[in-house]
């Protein structure tokens, strides 16, 4: 029975050593590295090295610190836009918080630190915390890359162990130093397409017909009858007596009637009797001198008339 209990408790010994025992060799494969470990950079050249964390659980948060000799090597700044000198953030963690982004080529350290924010999840797995860009200074010499402090942590705030791989680089002949490959920018963010306003066509301008002002007209002026050697004269009628009020006319002259005009006698067309000489003709001729002899008497009232007239008026 002794043996027995003695033989379980070595058994459970046994477990919680080997569970302690995977997750310390768990933990232990949490790595900070650098890459390249020995990188090269031509003297007035800039070469990148990275900052990775391999094989972690959980991250969400990180704070690595760098050491360089800044004799040798200085900093590129990753963002113009800020004071200061940066590095340029990876693509491990979401950038929901920076807590601290400088790089200082007097003293030679980089201190980059971030937490992620709800609602970005926890990173298990590699990648890239951040990236260094260097200048080569000194040519022929050598710094070394230093991880001077690290310490990640879970979501909770639980710190990560891990363990940590120094590197180096050196300053070479600019003929020597491999191509730096550039980064590549960022994709840009999809704007949309806004429509540009047509530029309206300008239609040459219309010459303008000046509205012709008028033109005073005279009015054409007849001509004045000339007459010709040819031309009958127009006879002019005589000027008409002025006639006295009514009261100056003397009573004892008999009313006569307005003469009237004188009316060519239409002759009749005599007719042919059975004889050949037919009373007609005779008849005719009669009216004829009668009616001539009427005008007369009429013309000479008429005339008398008028010289009386005459002379009352004077």
């Amino acid at each position: 029975m002794q043996r027995t209990i003695g033989r379980l408790w070595l058994v459970m010994a046994l477990l919680v050593s080997l569970l302690a025992t995977g997750g310390a060799m768990a933990q232990a494969n949490t790595r900070v590295v650098l890459a390249p470990a020995s990188a090269l950079v031509g003297e007035g050249q800039t070469a990148a090295v990275e900052v990775r964390v391999e094989n972690v659980q959980d991250l969400y948060g990180l704070d690595i610190r760098i050491g360089f000799d800044p004799a040798v090597v200085e900093v590129v700044d990753a963002d113009a836009t800020q004071a200061g000198v940066q590095v340029r953030p990876g693509d491990l963690l979401s950038v929901d918080f920076m807590i601290r982004n400088t790089a200082d080529n007097a003293q030679g350290t980089i201190w980059y630190a971030l937490t992620q924010l709800n609602p970005s999840q926890p990173v298990s797995g590699s990648g890239v915390a951040f990236v260094i860009v260097f200048k080569g200074k000194q040519r022929g010499a050598t710094s070394a890359l230093t991880v001077t402090y690290q310490k990640m942590a879970t979501r909770t705030g639980e710190a990560i162990p891990a363990d940590v791989a120094n590197g180096e680089i050196r300053v070479v002949e600019p003929s020597q130093a491999p191509a730096t490959p550039t980064p590549a920018p960022p994709p840009p963010q999809p704007t949309v397409p806004m429509p540009t306003p047509t530029p309206e066509t300008t239609l040459p301008a219309q010459p303008t017909q000046a509205q012709p002002t008028a033109q005073p007209t005279a009015a054409p002026t007849q001509p004045a009858p000339t007459s010709r050697p040819s031309d009958t004269p127009i006879p002019t009628a005589p000027a008409q007596p002025t006639l006295a009020p009514a009261a100056t006319i003397a009573p004892t002259l008999a009313p006569t009637a307005a003469p009237t005009a004188y009316a060519e006698p239409t002759a009749a067309q005599p007719t042919a009797d059975a004889s050949g000489t037919g009373s007609g003709g005779s008849l005719n001729l009669g009216l004829v001198l009668v009616s001539m002899v009427g005008v007369v008497i009429l013309l000479g009232g008429g005339w008398a008339l008028w010289q009386r007239l005459r002379r009352s008026g004077n």
